[in-house]
């Protein structure tokens, strides 16, 4: 099975963006803005000291207009952080069915879709197909050479032996 065209247009898809609202492990940097203590530029809020926290990022004039000299508050920052995106595709013979218009194909077109947004989005997505020959199952894609070759990695994914 040779995966069509894609039916919406890469301008539909080019309004649209992953956004994060989970917190994800330290230590990677991105695109996305995480609600977490972190060290980018990017302030967050102020918080009260708690002991164990930098000095440096003690708001000196902000504590002494907050009232109290026993008060300090603590600068707090964004933390930005590049997320990566598993795909997981079913290759099953029965992904082929019905023949009008298969599963698969549908399963491709939204794959193909959220891969676009994805890396449009400076993120990496991990492709996976289930149920397969294991060699070959997994492909990262990252940046503009990713989005060049999402369809030909779905398009292998569901080949079947005879098929090319």
């Amino acid at each position: 099975m040779l995966i069509d065209p894609l039916p919406l247009s890469l301008t539909l898809l080019e309004n649209y963006r992953i956004s994060s609202r989970y917190q994800k492990r330290p230590g990677m940097v991105g695109g996305h803005q995480m609600r977490r203590k972190g060290q980018s530029l990017e302030f967050f809020d102020y918080r009260p000291y708690n002991p164990g926290d930098d000095i440096r990022h003690v708001d000196w004039r902000a504590s002494a207009r907050h009232g109290n000299n026993n008060d300090l508050l603590v600068r707090s920052y964004v933390a930005e952080e590049q997320l990566t995106l598993i795909v997981s595709l079913d290759t099953r013979d029965s992904m082929q069915l019905p023949e009008v218009m298969p599963k698969g194909l549908i399963a491709a077109w939204l794959a193909e879709a959220i891969s676009w947004i994805t890396l449009r989005s400076e993120d990496s997505v991990i492709l996976h197909r289930l149920f397969g020959n294991s060699s070959g199952s997994v492909e990262k894609l990252q940046g503009s050479n990713g989005i060049q070759t999402i369809k030909t990695v779905i398009n292998r994914f569901f080949s079947y032996p005879g098929q090319l």
